[in-house]
């Protein structure tokens, strides 16, 4: 089987959490399947939106389709990017695509994939289609006193005061024009997220999210949307267990905390 991932990032140049678990997925798969990866890259000193091909430096077997986004890295849509994705499956012909991430892509990639007759998985690891932070995390909390305040649901003018106000002019008698303009904004890209939802055949859900046929929730946190238990399921991580011997809490203390040697 052909598989093509989407992912925003991939090791060595992004290792978070969601790259490093598709490349141990990738690492995995490539066993037995033909492994591709969509990616992208920031270099400033390139055009916007060359592609490029490389290999998984731990694993050759997989195939990276490196696109870049310097500039445009905070859109929700990205026809450039679009272009490019829809050049490689045309190109590569996948049997599946699995969607890590859309962050720093576009939002529309799964449309391209499901014109094409080819199914679509999507691995949710953080709330980010529910969410335009992805953490349902506030910036900029009613109480300036609690701070990053976990947020009690997306609602689209409630994300424009307590976490794009970053973007706000600063004059206090615009700002009843800043928040309608960031309001519409959340609007726009909710109801887009909405759209690319109906183009995934299935969401997995590692532990810690929950799934269930009214709403996509986590704890109270809920989002404004329905994932159907017919196309969603809960599953591990599946990251294995030697690449969490050196992670257990007492190494990460010692090597993260240790105490600077006095100067004094």
């Amino acid at each position: 089987m052909k598989v093509l991932h989407v992912i925003h990032g991939y090791p060595m140049r992004y290792n978070a959490g969601s790259e490093v678990y598709t490349q141990t997925l990738c690492h995995a798969l490539a066993e037995h399947h033909e492994v591709h990866v969509f990616t992208r890259e920031e270099n400033p000193f390139a055009p916007d939106f060359a592609m490029r091909l490389e290999r998984d430096r731990e694993d050759p077997r997989i195939t990276l389709h490196v696109v870049n986004n310097p500039r445009n890295r905070d859109r929700y849509l990205e026809p450039g990017i679009d272009r490019r994705f829809a050049e490689t499956l045309d190109r590569l012909r996948p049997d599946v695509v699995h969607v890590v991430h859309l962050n720093h892509l576009s939002t529309s990639l799964p449309a391209a994939a499901a014109a094409r007759s080819i199914p679509v998985v999507y691995t949710l690891h953080d709330y980010w289609l529910m969410c335009p932070r992805g953490q349902f995390v506030q910036t900029f909390p009613e109480d300036p006193e609690d701070l990053w305040a976990a947020c009690d649901g997306q609602q689209d003018r409630k994300c424009a005061e307590r976490c794009y106000a970053r973007y706000f002019g600063g004059d206090p008698q615009e700002r009843d024009a800043d928040v309608a303009y960031w309001t519409g904004w959340v609007a726009r890209r909710m109801r887009q997220v909405r759209q690319t939802a109906e183009y995934v055949d299935l969401f997995v859900a590692p532990r810690g999210t929950c799934l269930n046929g009214i709403e996509l929730t986590s704890g109270s946190r809920r989002a404004n949307w329905s994932v159907s238990t017919t196309v969603s399921t809960c599953h591990g991580w599946g990251v294995g267990a030697a690449r969490r011997e050196s992670r257990s809490p007492s190494a990460i203390s010692a090597r993260t905390f240790r105490p600077r040697a006095s100067t004094t």
